[in-house]
C-alpha cells in the first residue's frame, strides 16, 4: 500500500511512494493514544486488568527493541509475560519460526482472515471453545449472539488484545495469533472501533479523524477528512470537541477515525449501539458502502439481528462461546442449523410434529411440505419450526386458536394464539383487524420451508 509524502519531505505536496513503515507508525500512535485519551476521560477500569494491559504494553516495547517504560506495580497475581514478537521486517507480517511449513500451505489461501481452531480462556475459564471461519477480501462479517456469548472476546483476540490458548489466527496467510505467540496489535494492520469510543479529549472532530493520518500531505489529510465527515454526517461539527457532542456523535467519530487510514481489515464493536434507530440503518448502508466502494474487509459485533443483516455479507451465530453456524442472512433465517440457531435468528415456535415422510411433516394445524427431505424416518416424533408468517389469518380454516396477547407493529398485529393442544405459537394480522383478547379466531398454516429437529435432540 502506498501513502504521500507529509510536507517537508522535499517533494512538496507532490505525490511520493512512502515505505510500508510510514503506515505502521500511523497504526502504532492510534493505539498508543487511544489507551491515553481512555485515561484523561476519567474511565474506571479494573486496577489487575489495567496493571496487566500496562505489563503487556511495556514487555512488547522492549522485544521490538524501543525505550522501555517503567514497570507498573501490580495489583493481584502475577501474570506470564507476553511470548517476545519478531522484529518487523516492512510489509511482511512476522511469523514464529516454527510455522515455515504452515506457512506455506496458508499462503495458497485466498482468505484475507482465518481463524482455525480458536480458544480463548481467561485462567481456568474458557471464554472462546473451537471457533473456525474465514473472511474473503473485501467481505463484511457480522459476529451475533446474545450478551456474555464471547463475541466481543473473539474480536479483541482478532485484534491482539487477548492471546489465544489454542488454535490460530491467520492474515494473508500469515500466522499471528497462536499458543505461545501473539502480534502486537499495531503490527496488523487493523482498525478498531470500540464501545466506549476511546475519543482525544484535547482534539477537535477533525483532528480526531486526522490523527492516523501521518504518511498523507496536508492537501491529501484534509481531503479524506472531509469525506468522512461528510459519510457520518458531521460536517457542521468539525471544530467541536468530545465533550460538546453527543453519544450518537461521538460513536460517528469514532468510526471515522478508525477507517481514515483504510486499514486491511475493521473491527466493530456494536458501532451503532448509542445511535437512534433511524441514523442507525442510514449509517450502517453508508458505511457498508463505503467499505465496499475501499476494497475494506470488516466484522460487526453485534447483538442486534436486523444491523447484522442490513451491514454483513456473512454472519456467524455464537452461543456460549461456540459458533453455531457462520452463513448468510438467508441461510441462519430460512436453515438454522440448529435450535439455538433457530430459536435466536427471527421469531418463531417449535411446534410438536410427527413425520409423514421424507418431505413432510404432520402437525395439529396441518401438514409442512418442505422443498428437501429431512433426513428423518417415518413416524419419529419431532418439531417443527413455525415462523410467525407460516400463518395466515383465515375465516374459513378449521384449525380454531386462542387470541392470548396482542403486539402493535404498525402495519401489523403480532397476535400470540393458544391452539387446543395449550401450544402457543405467533401470528402476523393486518393492523385493521380488531380481534379482542380470549377470542377465539382461524388460522391456516402456510409453510414452504421445512425446518425439523428431532424432538428432545
Amino acid at each position: 500500500m502506498h501513502g504521500i509524502s507529509a510536507p517537508g519531505s522535499g517533494a512538496g505536496d507532490r505525490p511520493t511512494p512512502l515505505q510500508p513503515h510510514c503506515h505502521r507508525q500511523s497504526f502504532a500512535l492510534l493505539f498508543c493514544f487511544a489507551v491515553f485519551a481512555k485515561r484523561t476521560q476519567g474511565l474506571q477500569y479494573d486496577k489487575c486488568l489495567r496493571g496487566r494491559r500496562n505489563l503487556v504494553a511495556a514487555e512488547r516495547r522492549t522485544a521490538l527493541g524501543l525505550e522501555a517504560p517503567a514497570r507498573p506495580r501490580l495489583i493481584g497475581r502475577r501474570y506470564p509475560p507476553l511470548v517476545p514478537v519478531h522484529p518487523v521486517t516492512p510489509g511482511r507480517i512476522p511469523q514464529p519460526p516454527h510455522q515455515d511449513a504452515m506457512r506455506r500451505i496458508a499462503a495458497n489461501a485466498s482468505s484475507q482472515l482465518a481463524v482455525l481452531n480458536l480458544s480463548v480462556a481467561y485462567g481456568e475459564q474458557t471464554i472462546v471453545q473451537n471457533v473456525s471461519f474465514a473472511l474473503e477480501t473485501g467481505g463484511i462479517g457480522c459476529l451475533l449472539g446474545p450478551s456474555g456469548c464471547g463475541k466481543t472476546t473473539l474480536l479483541r483476540a482478532i485484534a491482539g488484545f487477548e492471546p489465544a490458548s489454542r488454535g490460530e489466527i491467520r492474515l494473508h496467510g500469515a500466522q499471528v495469533s497462536g499458543p505461545g505467540y501473539t502480534l502486537a496489535p499495531e503490527q496488523r494492520r487493523i482498525g478498531m472501533v470500540f464501545q466506549d469510543f476511546a475519543l482525544f479529549p484535547h482534539l477537535n472532530v477533525s483532528r480526531n479523524i486526522a490523527f492516523g493520518l501521518n504518511g498523507l500531505s496536508g492537501i491529501e489529510r484534509r481531503r479524506r477528512v472531509g469525506e468522512l465527515l461528510e459519510l457520518v454526517e458531521l460536517t457542521g461539527a468539525a471544530r467541536q470537541y468530545p465533550h460538546e457532542l453527543s453519544g450518537g456523535m461521538q460513536q460517528r467519530v469514532a468510526l471515522a477515525r478508525a477507517m481514515a487510514p483504510r486499514p486491511q481489515i475493521l473491527l466493530l464493536d456494536e458501532p451503532f449501539s448509542s445511535m437512534d434507530a433511524e441514523l442507525r440503518e442510514q449509517v450502517a448502508r453508508d458505511v457498508r458502502d463505503l467499505l465496499k466502494r475501499e476494497g475494506i474487509t470488516a466484522i460487526l459485533v453485534t447483538h442486534d439481528q436486523l444491523e447484522a443483516f442490513a451491514m454483513a455479507d456473512v454472519i456467524g451465530v455464537i452461543g456460549t462461546g461456540r459458533l453455531h453456524q457462520w452463513g448468510s442472512s438467508f441461510s441462519l433465517y430460512q436453515e438454522p442449523a440448529d435450535r439455538f440457531v433457530a430459536d435466536f435468528i427471527g421469531q418463531g415456535v417449535l411446534l410438536p410434529a410427527t413425520v409423514h415422510d421424507e418431505m413432510s411433516v404432520s402437525t395439529e394445524l396441518g401438514r409442512v411440505v418442505g422443498e428437501r427431505p429431512h433426513g428423518l424416518a417415518p413416524g419419529t416424533l419431532a418439531e417443527v419450526l413455525i415462523r410467525p408468517d407460516n400463518l395466515v389469518y383465515d375465516e374459513s380454516s378449521p384449525s380454531r386458536a386462542t387470541l392470548v396477547e396482542r403486539g402493535f407493529r404498525g402495519a401489523k398485529f403480532l397476535y400470540t394464539l393458544r391452539l387446543p393442544s395449550g401450544t402457543e405459537v405467533l401470528c402476523l394480522v393486518p393492523s385493521h383487524h380488531r380481534d379482542a383478547i380470549g377470542e377465539e379466531i382461524r388460522v391456516r398454516l402456510q409453510a414452504d420451508q421445512l425446518v425439523v429437529f428431532p424432538m428432545g435432540g
